[in-house]
């Protein structure tokens, strides 16, 4: 098995366990929300930005459809990031029915948009040569903008706050490790395939570096405290 194949399974293997930390998160909202208190303010997912759950929805879409869209079709990239979009888009409707905005609930509609018309070329076996193949590209290239700043703008919202509210550690030291073996991954593609994920990879994981002193130097429930 070759390096591209090692690093891919590895990463595919961490991006799901990353994933992981969008069930705890949703876990954690539905447990919010069987709490009085919470129930009754409509507070379950208190400080949690929603700007960072789309640009997550964003992030994995983008390197969804640029899984498929290039030849060979990656299965590295395709399915762990499909699986990605739906949690991201479940925690998304989470926010939409918990805090009732027309904001929110527009948010998750285009997103499930999105994600049903990307599914919809994947079954018609959308394949994008050479200036086509630039979409994709460019939509992973603004994912990373996004996702980036969607990170400083939940390490303001923590800081601000002076306390962690709903916001997953698990989730962030997950996705740490993913982004970190996505840009291993993006390497091994070589950089004319790749640079959109060792691009994506190091940006995000510098910021969650951030985001993680961040939330420890906040008290954070025992809940969301890391058993390891």
């Amino acid at each position: 098995m070759t390096y591209y194949h090692l690093s891919g399974a590895l990463n595919a293997g961490l991006f799901v366990l990353a994933l992981g930390g969008l069930v705890f998160q949703l876990l954690e909202i539905r447990a919010r929300r069987g709490g009085s208190a919470a129930a009754a303010s409509g507070q379950a997912t208190a400080i949690l930005s929603l700007n960072y759950f789309v640009t997550s929805f964003l992030a994995y879409f983008a390197f969804f459809v640029y899984g498929f869209s290039i030849t060979p079709f990656n299965d590295y990239l395709v399915w762990p990031r499909l699986l990605g979009c739906v949690l991201a888009l479940m925690v998304m409707l989470e926010i939409a029915r918990d805090r009732r905005t027309a904001l929110g609930a527009g948010i998750a509609a285009g997103a499930a948009s999105m994600l049903t018309g990307g599914i919809a070329l994947l079954i018609g076996g959308g394949r994008f040569g050479g200036l086509a193949r630039l979409g994709p590209q460019f939509l992973s290239v603004l994912a990373t903008v996004l996702i980036a700043q969607s990170l400083v703008h939940q390490i303001l919202l923590v800081r601000r706050a002076g306390h962690s509210g709903a916001v997953s550690w698990s989730l962030h030291l997950l996705t740490l490790i993913k982004d970190l073996s996505t840009a291993a991954f993006g390497a091994s593609m070589g950089l004319l395939l790749g640079w959109p994920l060792i691009v994506m990879g190091g940006v995000s994981a510098g910021l969650k570096l951030v985001l993680l002193w961040q939330l420890r130097r906040s008290p954070l429930p025992a809940a969301l405290r890391t058993p390891w």
